[in-house]
């Protein structure tokens, strides 16, 4: 046991490892008192277990990959004399004809399992509090109706002298040029932090550095959540979307814009549970309940809905998917009914076919012996 503790006090990822593992159970705390699905917000490449392998190998590319070419070059460049550009050139396809072996020996000499598994940790810790920060988010118009957005905007506009914020940037940057650069600046905040993760991470030499990296980025959500439970508020872009309709179009406004329909759309679901996610499914699910005259459509409704749906933490997500597989059950049921029922017609098709046949040979009999009898 002292050895473990000695471990931990010395493992540089310790903290930020608590920190996401208590953020990870207070979102899910949350998240089964709200009645509401934890989600995985993905991204460009898809969810979690695709996102987290791609990245993770791309940092070992990024790093492997450059020092393997780099010792080939050497290699080739030494055992032959190359000179001007057309031998460069041979020397460099020839680095790459043999870059597999340098490969292996870069593998074996900078990345250890020791490496491989601080990296993990990295990677894992700053997700974790990432995915917690998104929902716990997400879930703050459910917890309270209070915003603050009047009052912050009251002390911006004491910290300006009277004035607002975005009209002082708009006269002293402009409405055309300067709003694409800080809206792509603004945009590439979040790539932008999965880069430097990487490069502290995987590249540093120095592990604790890495790792210092990686707690500093993921008490970066951390730090963010906590203000914003401890001063709810809509936003400017939201609350005074006046202050922003001088801007020009740009990738941030393109985002302000969703986040706002998405609000929206949220708040739509809150107040209408028809509209909700089990509600749009039951809907759904009804509608092609009565088109079982056209054979084709329930199946390929069905498998539609069971693909765009998500495994969620909640009932309401668990009662989803269960409707799907009841409509399914009940679909097959009805089938072997109906097959059932047709095959009962038969056999008794069958058994009136043959009675029909047997009684004038039964009759004739009966009548032949009482004839005789008689």
């Amino acid at each position: 046991m002292r050895r473990v503790l000695t471990w931990l006090r010395a493992w540089p990822y310790t903290f930020i490892v608590c920190v996401s593992i208590v953020s990870a159970a207070v979102a899910m705390i949350v998240a089964a008192r709200l009645d509401r699905p934890i989600t995985d917000p993905e991204g460009f490449l898809g969810p979690a277990y695709v996102r987290l392998p791609l990245i993770g190998l791309g940092m070992l590319a990024a790093d492997v990959l450059p020092r393997a070419f780099a010792r080939a070059y050497r290699t080739v460049a030494a055992s032959h004399s190359y000179t001007g550009v057309r031998g460069k050139l041979v020397a460099a396809f020839w680095s790459c004809a043999r870059i597999v072996p340098d490969t292996r020996y870069v593998l074996r000499e900078h990345w250890s399992w020791k490496r491989g598994g601080y990296v993990a940790a990295g990677l894992i810790t700053f997700y974790t509090c990432y995915v917690s920060y998104r929902n716990l988010k997400s879930f703050l118009p459910l917890i309270t109706d209070r915003n603050y957005d009047s009052q912050l905007d009251q002390f911006d506009a004491f910290l300006f002298f009277g004035t607002r914020p975005s009209l002082f940037l708009h006269d002293v940057l402009g409405t055309d040029i300067a709003a694409h650069i800080l809206g792509i600046w603004y945009i590439s905040y979040l790539p932008l932090n999965v880069l430097i993760l990487g490069a502290m991470v995987a590249w540093s030499k120095n592990l604790g550095r890495g790792a210092w990296a990686a707690t500093a980025l993921s008490l970066n959500w951390i730090l963010g959540v906590i203000s914003y439970y401890a001063l709810p508020t809509l936003g400017p872009g939201i609350a005074y979307p006046s202050y922003i309709w001088e801007l020009d179009d740009n990738s941030a406004s393109t985002l302000q814009h969703a986040l706002t329909m998405s609000r929206n759309q949220f708040v739509s679901d809150l107040d209408d549970p028809t509209l909700s996610q089990g509600g749009r499914r039951l809907r759904v699910a009804a509608r092609l309940r009565c088109t079982h005259r056209v054979p084709a459509v329930p199946p390929v409704g069905h498998v539609a809905m069971a693909l765009q749906h998500r495994v969620g933490v909640s009932r309401r997500h668990r009662s989803g998917h269960s409707l799907l597989r009841l409509a399914l059950r009940r679909r097959r049921h009805r089938r072997r009914r109906d097959r059932g029922r047709l095959g009962v017609d038969r056999r008794q098709g069958h058994r009136s076919t043959d009675q029909a046949e047997r009684e004038p040979r039964t009759s004739g009999s009966c009548g032949g012996v009482r004839r005789h009898a008689a």
